[in-house]
């Protein structure tokens, strides 16, 4: 009996114009939105691969500075 109550109450909830003109505006903002977004992933992923390189150079200078030191040690 709840179910149907909550079902049934979504019709004075939702609303569709007859007009719909006004939808147009709506998909605008949306796809500006997805566009935005879209935008914003691609710089971020890109970003990443930066920070990336940057963190396996500062590895491997990492590991040549410890295998120096290793060998410096044995000598």
């Amino acid at each position: 009996m709840e179910m149907t109550q909550f079902v049934l109450n979504w019709g004075n909830f939702l609303y569709f114009p007859t007009d719909k003109s006004t939808y147009i505006p709506a998909f605008i903002k949306l796809l500006l939105m997805v566009l935005v977004c879209v935008m914003v992933f691609k710089f971020l992923r890109k970003l990443s691969a930066k920070e990336a390189a940057k963190a396996e150079l500062l590895e491997q200078e990492m590991l040549a500075k410890r295998v120096n030191t290793q060998q410096k040690l044995k000598d």
